[in-house]
């Protein structure tokens, strides 16, 4: 079944329930759903529920707003932590990496792997796997590496190894490419 917007001449939705060819559609107005019925028998009730995504959608939009702006409120008062753990949160692998510069700047190499190490202590174990992930990712350019080292550095001065093997489902792997990385990086600081 497809649902078409009439007045702008566009496929809106695909509705792909039966296996036959459909040979009837009824419509009931009274609360926007139709129900249509295939040759095999199988008949499908359906309800129109763009009101609702379109409240839903308008609701997560409102909620990002709010968490970028206590995001934008966290850096200027410069609680990084705080701020960091939100970007884990949402997902924000680029304001994590600009943030951690910015604690490197601010802070220095030391205070910011103390403040990185708090953080990453507490964080559940899937934000501990998108770091790792993420520290792969900004560790393939050298101009990102020193925060996905320190990042890297933080983590496995805080969590033993034996609770990382547990909590980072194919650590080994991610190991295994970031090494060529890491060794590029410091035959780089070597040449220097």
């Amino acid at each position: 079944v497809k649902i078409w917007d009439v007045r702008k001449g566009t496929l809106t939705d695909t509705l792909d329930e039966h296996a036959d060819r459909i040979w009837a559609l009824a419509v009931r107005h009274e609360d926007s759903s139709f129900v249509t019925a295939d040759s095999a028998g199988v008949r499908n009730i359906w309800r129109d529920a763009s009101e609702e995504v379109a409240e839903e959608v308008a609701k997560e939009k409102a909620e990002t707003a709010v968490k970028e702006q206590k995001l934008s409120n966290l850096i200027y008062k410069k609680e990084y932590c705080a701020a960091l753990k939100m970007t884990l949160q949402m997902e924000q692998p680029g304001r994590s990496l600009s943030l951690i510069q910015k604690m490197i700047q601010e802070c220095g190499i030391e205070r910011c792997v103390e403040l990185l190490g708090s953080v990453m202590k507490d964080v559940e174990s899937d934000q501990l796997e998108k770091s790792f992930k993420w520290i792969r990712e900004w560790n393939t350019n050298f101009k990102r590496s020193l925060p996905a080292n320190l990042l890297l550095r933080s983590i496995l001065l805080n969590i033993p190894l034996v609770n990382l093997k547990q909590r980072v489902n194919g650590l080994a792997s991610i190991a295994t490419e970031m090494t060529p990385f890491m060794d590029r990086h410091v035959r780089k600081i070597q040449d220097l």
